[in-house]
């Protein structure tokens, strides 16, 4: 019959379902171990929801992905989106996606955040015409623990254009 029918794809449905989420959180446990088996590694989490991946070591600890940690030596603006995350004991790499339109704001907050921290920083902006006539600007701070760098030409999740913030720490 039609109603048995459909009772059995809806419970087919579940069944596949549950074995998709069987199969995820499986290889999520046995890369997990793969890892987990070499030298120096102790402990590994990997959350596939979230993209976020810890790796614990006889060095330290290690982040990829994920939210920026509240310690992080540079205190990001608000209103971005994290592109990227790298963060272990030793430093970190840090990509915030900002509108496009923030570039001069950004600009004039980080010029005012690395004067404000003291050392010797060394600065530089550059603006280039593309082949295609757009205006692409870059401003680049560097000292001898950070290196920030500015850009105007990256694109952001929905594929517009952006601006990056990139956060360089040793």
């Amino acid at each position: 019959t039609r109603g048995g029918f459909v009772k059995r794809l809806v419970w087919l449905i579940a069944v596949i379902g549950l074995l998709a989420s069987a199969c995820q959180a499986a290889s999520e446990q046995l890369t997990e171990q793969i890892i987990e088996q070499q030298e120096g590694v102790s402990d590994v989490d990997i959350d596939t929801d979230s993209g976020e991946v810890s790796i614990e070591t006889d060095e330290g600890t290690i982040s990829i992905g994920g939210d920026i940690p509240a310690d992080f030596p540079f205190p990001f603006p608000d209103g971005y989106t994290v592109g990227s995350s790298f963060i272990s004991d030793q430093g970190g790499n840090v990509v915030a996606i900002y509108p496009y339109e923030r570039f001069d704001e950004l600009r004039t907050y980080t010029d005012q955040w690395t004067q404000s921290q003291g050392g010797e920083w060394q600065t530089s902006f550059n603006e280039i015409t593309s082949a295609e006539g757009k205006e692409i600007r870059s401003a680049n701070w560097f000292s001898d623990e950070m290196q920030l760098v500015l850009v105007d030409n990256c694109i952001d999740e929905g594929g517009e254009d952006a601006t990056c913030l990139t956060v360089a720490t040793s």
